[in-house]
């Protein structure tokens, strides 16, 4: 179906960017590039990178199989703050390369009908985006809070922004690829294809600058 192509599309988005890494690892172990002393960072590195890619394999298989609704989803009560932890630590790795801030809110209380597995990937993909436009030392701020009888959870950097116009397609999917503060390429995919899920599970999604 289209929503199931919209799934391994940004999952298939999502791994692309750590094979890279894997590749840049191991083509360092495979040259006694590394000293005795970087083996041991680069080792945790390693499995951080598998661990993040085998758990993204696994909601593919997941969406592809049994356990979808008729529209698509694997709807259930779950409490927002685990698929927003979730996407933190699939995170980590990137996070820490850059050595950034990550400031996140707790509201382990609040809950949510949908699939976990879908918000845990948009959320992924905002965090992804964010860690892209920071530059080094720099805070991003996630969290969850109630408001007007919706759940609202926010990703904020401190990126250099967006123009108006920008900020008008940053949803198209036929948006200009972007140039992250570090060089990080990117087709700028991801964003329309979490716009789309996210419409398709009856929420709303925006973005802002100031």
């Amino acid at each position: 179906s289209d929503f199931k192509s919209r799934l391994i599309a940004i999952l298939s988005h999502d791994i692309k960017s750590p094979i890279q890494g894997l590749f840049g690892v191991i083509d360092l172990l495979d040259r006694g590039a590394a000293k005795p002393k970087e083996l041991s960072a680069l080792m945790k590195d390693l499995k951080i990178k598998l661990r993040g890619n085998y758990e993204k394999i696994n909601d593919l298989l997941h969406w592809s199989t049994a356990g979808l609704s008729k529209d698509g989803e694997s709807n259930e009560v779950y409490r927002v703050q685990e698929a927003l932890d979730g996407a933190v630590e699939d995170m980590a790795l990137e996070i820490s390369s850059k050595s950034l801030q990550l400031k996140k809110g707790n509201s382990s209380d609040l809950k949510s009908f949908g699939d976990k597995k879908i918000v845990r990937t948009v959320l992924r993909n905002l965090i992804s985006n964010a860690i892209k436009f920071s530059d080094e030392g720099k805070a991003i701020e996630v969290s969850v809070r109630e408001e007007e009888k919706e759940v609202l959870v926010a990703v904020k950097d401190q990126g250099v922004g967006m123009s108006d116009e920008d900020l008008n397609r940053i949803f198209e999917k036929a948006k200009m690829p972007g140039t992250g503060s570090a060089g990080e390429t990117g087709s700028g995919i991801g964003l329309a294809i979490c716009y789309d899920l996210v419409k398709r599970m009856g929420g709303r999604m925006w973005a802002s600058s100031s």
